[in-house]
């Protein structure tokens, strides 16, 4: 069993111990509690900047975030944007197509009276009645002049000119010297309408000899 005396020995040896390394610090020109706070300051430093890491990698994840939503939208803009200026230029083509081809019926029955016009004025005595054949002729002047400013082309083949089946009507084939498939005789004048055939031109074509 140990003395009393033996621990009190111990006890001050202990502080004596202590005491003699906090004077070594202040021998050395350390102060315990500085090196305390420093220590805590590290500690608190350390923590700070892992905060700080960690706030920083949340950052750049939500610009990444923001900027992958940004080339999603910028996509579907363009998209949209590509739509609406099909969209305008197939409404263009359409209204510009209805606003050409609106007076076809129109110009078909115009076209009909055309010939009437020109067949009686071909059959016309101009010495006979002067001031009929004078009409006709203007009547037939004015249709020209519509006709020119709605779009509207004659399609008149020439003799000896070959057959096209776009642009004519054969009615017949007759033996003749010109060659198979040229045109004989022109019954009756053909018309476009802004490019688009109206009425085919009437023709007479060869079959050969």
């Amino acid at each position: 069993m140990p003395s009393v005396g033996g621990e009190n020995v111990e006890k001050q040896a202990q502080t004596q111990q202590g005491t003699t390394g906090e004077n070594e610090l202040k021998n050395a020109g350390v102060n315990k509690e500085e090196i305390d706070a420093e220590s805590t300051d590290e500690v608190q430093a350390e923590k700070e900047s892992g905060a700080e890491n960690e706030e920083l990698t949340a950052a750049w994840g939500k610009i990444q975030e923001l900027q992958q939503q940004n080339s999603e939208l910028e996509r579907k803009l363009m998209y949209m944007v590509a739509e609406y200026d099909n969209a305008k230029k197939r409404f263009e083509r359409e209204l510009d197509d209805a606003n050409k081809f609106a007076v076809s019926k129109f110009a078909k029955d115009a076209v009909k009276i055309y010939d009437v016009l020109f067949t009686a004025i071909e059959h016309a005595n101009p010495e006979a009645d002067k001031v009929l054949y004078d009409g006709v002729k203007m009547t037939i002047g004015e249709f020209d002049t519509m006709f020119e400013r709605i779009g509207m082309a004659q399609i008149a083949p020439q003799v000896g000119e070959r057959f096209d089946h776009n642009k004519h009507e054969a009615i017949s084939r007759v033996p003749s010297e010109l060659a198979i498939g040229a045109i004989v005789q022109v019954i009756r004048p053909g018309y476009e309408l802004n490019g688009r055939l109206l009425r085919a031109a009437m023709v007479v074509v060869s079959s050969g000899q």
